[in-house]
């Protein structure tokens, strides 16, 4: 643990509880060398909660267990939002912390929030999802660099992401690195757990032994594109590759997808909605998973719960992790264009079963070797030191009104 005599408070400022954020807040919480607060604008009831999966959701891990945390209760709707200023003036003025982490700019409240730190002369440090893979026109470059006029420091998720900010005029040394990362040990405890269900999953899936198995995760919504997915298996089934899908998830295409696979003569089986516990249901009967997202996806946090699963991935280019968690041919493959793109890829992995599971044991090193909790801490302490607050044993002066 790194220590110091004094801890820094380090304010957290977000939207809403996310599922895969509140692991890394507990890991926060448990430093020895920070006193961290988690700040919330308002906590979705199941129906908010399950947009984009077409139902209610719950999850059933606690998004707030293990870390203190408060709610605002401020509107959704940004108008309203705008009006509860006051609301964080509040909690800038009793938290009084020494640094706020903002995850991104998706209200324009979190950019007022910004404003209203350096006001207190209070450093503001960036962690967005945001990439440069996605086409923006001037106005919107223009409006990122206004909006890093409040920034003190940014801490990257991956290449893509570093390339934006250096796009947005940051100098590479004011770059922190870090790494997006999910419950790397939660989930390999799960593997352990879990992994002797391999073939009982597999039998009431309907897969048998010999069948290459291809997997997607997540919302069944258009920017992922599921049903490329789809007819790319069809021309692997087409060109005599034995393969099958599973698919997890849920939403608004699932109807359509379904529909899709039958007509295509695919073998597909459904798992409809999973929990966060219940994740091994599929990557644990798959032989590899496939995120053919755009650029939409800012990066694909599926790709990293998989790899530690041991399964290779074929991942769009245009999704935000492609070139930080693929190396060609040994953690997966990357593919441009359509399904026939899709397919050419699919075939080289399913053919050679032996290679997929050692690409697999090699992408589960790669996800522990730089996209964990600890490399994800490493950058955001970083940035605290770039802006003046020294984490690693001095004495930690407090901030002062502004």
């Amino acid at each position: 643990m790194i220590g110091c005599r004094e801890k820094p408070t380090l304010c957290v400022l977000a939207t809403h509880p996310i599922q895969y954020a509140a692991p890394w807040f507990r890991y926060l919480h448990g430093l020895d060398c920070l006193r961290l607060k988690v700040v919330y604008f308002r906590e979705p009831e199941p129906l908010s909660q399950g947009v984009g999966f077409d139902r209610p959701v719950t999850w059933d891990i606690p998004l707030r267990g293990g870390y203190r945390s408060v709610v605002l209760d401020i509107p959704e709707n940004w108008l309203q939002g705008l009006l509860s200023i006051s609301k964080l003036w509040k909690v800038l003025t009793t938290f009084r912390p020494h640094a706020l982490l903002v995850p991104g700019w998706n209200e324009p409240l979190l950019i007022l929030a910004c404003a209203l730190a350096r006001l207190r002369c209070i450093p503001v440090i960036m962690r967005a999802e945001s990439n440069d893979l996605r086409p923006r026109n001037l106005l919107a470059r223009s409006l990122h660099r206004l909006i890093f006029l409040f920034v003190s420091s940014v801490v990257q998720i991956g290449q893509a992401n570093r390339r934006f900010y250096q796009k947005s005029g940051w100098a590479d040394d004011r770059i922190h690195g870090g790494g997006y990362c999910v419950d790397n040990e939660r989930l390999l405890a799960m593997h352990c757990e879990q992994v002797s269900k391999r073939e009982m999953l597999r039998g009431r899936y309907g897969f048998r032994q010999e069948e290459f198995v291809f997997a997607f995760f997540g919302k069944h919504v258009a920017f992922k594109r599921p049903e490329m997915l789809i007819a790319a298996c069809a021309i692997c089934r087409e060109d005599g590759v034995n393969s099958s899908l599973l698919i997890g998830g849920q939403g608004p295409l699932t109807d359509s997808l379904m529909t899709l696979a039958k007509n295509l003569n695919v073998p597909a089986f459904f798992t409809g909605f999973l929990n966060q516990t219940e994740l091994w249901k599929v990557y644990l009967a798959a032989d590899a998973l496939v995120l053919p997202s755009t650029w939409q996806e800012t990066w694909g946090l599926v790709a990293n719960e998989a790899m530690l699963f041991g399964l290779p991935v074929i991942v769009s280019d245009e999704a935000g992790c492609a070139e930080d968690l693929i190396v060609e041919g040994r953690t997966g493959f990357t593919f441009s264009g359509g399904a026939s793109d899709l397919a050419a890829v699919m075939k080289r992995m399913a053919g050679n079963i032996e290679q997929a599971r050692t690409m697999g044991a090699a992408a589960r090193e790669r996800i522990l070797a730089g996209y964990s909790f600890e490399v994800a801490t490493s950058g955001l302490l970083a940035a605290l030191t770039d802006v003046g607050i020294n984490v690693r044993g001095d004495t930690v002066k407090p901030i002062q009104p502004g």
